[in-house]
């Protein structure tokens, strides 16, 4: 498998940085999944709150996954970007088309090329902080990119209780 190396993976966070303008979002709502496609693009990105968790409580943690399906006709060179809001990250789970665990570059996904048809997985653990304001809302937004492809995000947010 073709992994990344350091100097690959800045380059492409830069060029990301320089097509940020072309950032296209998505919010879903908790315990709902849904998808969203790029014009132009390869992929179909989904992402969900882990066991139909709605709401959230402090102190409380929260999986949130998500799936990159390719969906050309050729190898995608997936580079998968993890943002967040209110919570502290406790763990990121990248999971190949064949099942095979990756370890995360920081808080990314870069497993490389991903076959035509197939799928990618990753989830992050989350852990709300104890003094998350009530009636707030905690997120995370995964952006899959192909320099010089823009990037596609979902948002998954859920409220804090």
């Amino acid at each position: 498998m073709f992994r990344h190396t350091r100097s690959n993976g800045i380059r492409r966070a830069v060029g990301s940085l320089v097509i940020a303008g072309g950032v296209v979002a998505g919010t879903l709502v908790a315990g709902t999944t849904s998808s969203q496609a790029l014009t132009g693009a390869q992929v179909v990105l989904t992402g969900s709150a882990d066991a139909g968790v709605g709401h959230a409580s402090s102190g409380q943690p929260v999986i949130f996954n998500f799936n990159v399906k390719n969906v050309s006709s050729k190898p995608y060179n997936l580079n998968l970007i993890y943002t967040w809001k209110n919570v502290t990250v406790v763990s990121v789970l990248c999971v190949l088309p064949n099942h095979s665990e990756i370890n995360p570059d920081g808080s990314d996904c870069e497993p490389g090329f991903i076959p035509p048809q197939a799928i990618d997985q990753s989830a992050i653990v989350v852990r709300v902080p104890n003094n998350a304001p009530l009636h707030s809302t905690i997120s995370v937004t995964a952006c899959a990119n192909q320099f010089p492809v823009a990037s596609i995000c979902k948002t998954v947010a859920i409220p804090i209780n």
